[in-house]
């Protein structure tokens, strides 16, 4: 991956005011729509994990939330450009089946931060929500809200 790969998110915070990046100056990232999570250094994920109220599921290896608490989750907002990209809990969470309670969580945990690789990775869960454009020619993406 070259640098040129990479987009700057300014800042994640969350609708109930935490700040939850720690990248003064901005966060590497990369758009990929081979990666299904959104996927975070494991200090923001710890921060959202415990802002959720998510709880490990031994049973299904995945971090899930009560589905009837996905409407009073926060929103977590991603700063790219000085433009705001919100996603309620609804865009972040999936249901996992019809017969079940819980709810996966859509962020996963990236591990430490390294200098040979992106600290985010905006995967399926961004990409439901904003349509992405990858302009090779002129080395950008652009971002605009998904229509259902």
């Amino acid at each position: 991956m070259c640098s040129s790969d990479l987009i700057n998110l300014e800042s994640l915070t969350s609708s109930n005011g935490q700040t939850l990046d720690a990248c003064p100056g901005g966060c590497s990232a990369i758009v990929d729509s081979g990666t299904t999570l959104i996927v975070v250094p494991t200090d923001v994920y710890q921060q959202i994990f415990d802002m959720t109220n998510a709880t490990k599921n031994g049973k299904l290896g995945v971090d899930t939330v009560p589905c009837d608490e996905v409407p009073t989750l926060p929103t977590i907002i991603f700063t790219i450009n000085g433009t705001a990209f919100p996603l309620t809990g609804a865009q972040y969470t999936f249901k996992i089946s019809t017969t079940s309670e819980d709810c996966l969580l859509g962020f996963g945990d990236g591990g430490a931060v390294t200098p040979d690789l992106p600290e985010y990775i905006l995967g399926d869960v961004f990409m439901r929500a904003y349509y992405s454009v990858f302009d090779i020619e002129n080395n950008r993406v652009g971002f605009a809200i998904s229509v259902p």
